[in-house]
């Protein structure tokens, strides 16, 4: 789904009910860890790709990828 001129959604199946998590593409990777350790949102980290804490969003898992 194209949301308008925002974000593209895509839904991809799996053998378990429920959303198993989101991966979102940003233009920083950079600006978005700092963002996140600003807020102590910051979760596991590498060179490709970061985490928001699972522990502080009710346990939904959500990484950051740069475009």
């Amino acid at each position: 789904w194209l949301l308008g001129n925002g974000p593209a959604l895509r839904l991809v199946s799996s053998a378990r009910e429920g959303i198993q998590g989101l991966l979102i593409r940003v233009e920083s990777l950079g600006q978005a860890r700092e963002f996140l350790e600003k807020k102590h949102l910051l979760g596991k980290a590498s060179s490709t790709a970061i985490q928001i804490n699972p522990a502080r969003i009710q346990g939904l898992n959500i990484r950051l990828i740069e475009n």
